[in-house]
């Protein structure tokens, strides 16, 4: 499944090895220049060298073992170039070249091939057995957030975007980025198989107004717990947020907040990585080729302004009172917000439970868990904690906020699964009830929308649905899909005519959008517009 994506996301990569066996560089030409060129952007492996420094001095501030992390790298840019850093055996089809951003350290290199096909997936993987931290290069992130802007938001929204130069990469980001991105492959080290059951975000209650005015509660506490001098105040405000997560958890069906808590430990733990080196790495000094960068101004002070920034930031993060996911009523804002909640939680964590870490990689052991246990609260007083952060935030307003987006996203939602019915030139439905009721899914739980019970849309990337029979449907372009589990459908639309959609003759089903493929057989009914198809 893929659990990572977007315009977005991405922090990451550690350490990386500079143990790689040194090889002599091939000569071969390629299409876009001689071999052993390196083809993405090059400052991303002087980002790449920086992180390495900053781990090498400040690591165990960040996080006790950090500093001892090897952790290794694969730098895409999608079709174009693979580089491991720091990977410890030679991939096939990859050769040995040496890097002048790394001090001539041998890196590993791979043309016209990658992993990743898909722009800005700033994730981890596994590589001939080795887990990795994936970077996607500055381009590939810079197209994936133009399209976002560009392509995706009303005209007024992109010009805004465009007018406030917010395409311009930032060096300080990019670092943020490989720091936790690394941190994700040390909590796989640490704690496999600790992760969420991302199939929980098909039924979250994204919608549901009470439970996002609380999280908007929680958000503001956990802010005013971080930005009180008083140690005394600090406590109050960690006893709202106790107190309000105990009284929504309440509503919410254990699989929700089991979803909640293993994001907000693997996301927001990885989150918590960036903000400990915003608030330990002042004195670091700087490489002198990061200031080649637009905009990058060393460390200091100015790491205190992006702590501020990305602190405020988190409150309408969590909240949702901002439309950067380009669609609000989806499982974005709720997942994304796991980074944010997580990392202030971390935070207060630090300040409260300062051993904490000894703990949070156990199974079964969560943020919140751990300030309600350094804060246990009577009946009464998570009652009392609950009016006073309630009448402190305006509870009643952003209650009236939260029902007015969720009046509005089902009536989007529901318009959105017509146009999809209705949209290209044949309507294409799967039906699968014979070929076993389990899915196995490749997708991002950021394009994930709850519709009803039972029944949600998945987009963003191209979707690849797995059957109990070994049946198998692969999307070859980004295609939204309406999953209907209680009819045991898959619905989407395709741009082909529906007598263009047939069977060959060994079964396979094969257009430019999309390729099914069968062991047990099918039943093609064309209906007009529409295509019924009927797995055996």
């Amino acid at each position: 499944m893929i659990c990572r994506r977007w315009r977005r996301v991405a922090f990451i990569a550690l350490v990386l090895s500079a143990a790689c066996t040194r090889r002599p560089a091939v000569t071969a030409a390629t299409a876009e220049g001689p071999a052993g060129a390196i083809r993405i952007d090059p400052m991303l492996l002087v980002s790449v060298a920086e992180v390495r420094r900053i781990l090498a001095a400040v690591g165990d501030s960040i996080y006790p073992g950090l500093s001892a992390e090897r952790v290794p790298v694969l730098l895409y840019r999608p079709g174009v170039q693979d580089v491991l850093v720091g990977f410890p055996k030679l991939p096939i089809g990859f050769s040995a070249v040496r890097a002048p951003q790394l001090g001539g350290e041998t890196v590993l290199v791979r043309d016209d091939t990658t992993f990743m096909n898909i722009d800005d997936q700033n994730t981890t993987r596994s590589i001939d057995g080795v887990h990795a931290a994936v970077i996607a290069d500055q381009h590939s992130r810079l197209r994936n957030r133009l399209r976002g802007a560009l392509l995706e938001r009303p005209r007024d929204a992109a010009e805004r975007w465009l007018e406030g130069w917010n395409f311009v990469p930032s060096a300080y980001d990019e670092l943020l980025l490989i720091l936790h991105e690394t941190f994700h492959v040390v909590q796989e080290r640490r704690s496999p198989g600790k992760r969420a059951n991302e199939a929980a975000v098909a039924r979250y209650p994204v919608l549901d107004s009470v439970n996002n005015a609380l999280i908007a509660l929680e958000a503001h506490a956990l802010r005013d717990a971080l930005l009180n001098p008083s140690a005394e105040g600090r406590r109050e405000n960690a006893a709202r947020f106790v107190a309000v997560r105990a009284e929504r958890r309440a509503r919410i069906d254990s699989a929700s907040a089991a979803w909640e808590d293993l994001n907000e430990f693997v996301e927001g733990t990885a989150r918590y990585v960036e903000y400990r080196f915003l608030k330990t790495a002042r004195h670091v000094r700087p490489s002198p080729e990061l200031f080649l960068r637009t905009g990058f101004a060393g460390y200091g002070d100015g790491l205190d302004t992006v702590f501020a920034r990305r602190l405020n930031d988190m409150v309408a993060i969590a909240s949702g009172t901002d439309d950067r996911f380009g669609n609000p009523f989806g499982g974005a804002p709720a997942r994304y917000r796991s980074y944010e909640l997580g990392a202030a939680q971390a935070l207060l964590l630090d300040d409260i439970a300062p051993r904490w870490k000894e703990r949070i990689f156990d199974p079964g052991v969560h943020l919140s868990a751990l300030i309600a246990e350094a804060l246990p609260l009577s009946a009464a007083a998570r009652a009392g904690a609950v009016a006073e952060a309630k009448r402190a935030y305006r509870y009643d307003s952003i209650l009236a906020a939260k029902g007015d987006l969720e009046r509005r996203g089902r009536l989007a939602i529901q318009a959105r699964v017509d146009s999809i019915r209705a949209a290209g030139l044949a309507t294409v439905t799967i039906a699968y009830e014979r070929a076993g009721t389990r899915l196995g899914m490749t997708y991002t739980p950021f394009g994930v929308t709850a519709v009803s019970p039972g029944v949600a849309l998945y987009d963003l990337v191209p979707i690849t649905v797995r059957f109990e029979n070994g049946s198998e449907l692969v999307m070859k372009q980004v295609i939204p899909i309406i999953v209907d589990r209680n009819a045991k459908t898959l619905t989407f639309a395709a741009t082909t005519t529906p007598v263009s959609i047939v069977q060959r003759s060994d079964g396979t089903i094969e257009t430019e959008q999309f390729r099914l493929v069968t062991p047990t057989g099918m039943i093609l009914t064309p209906i007009g517009r529409e295509v019924r198809i009927d797995l055996r």
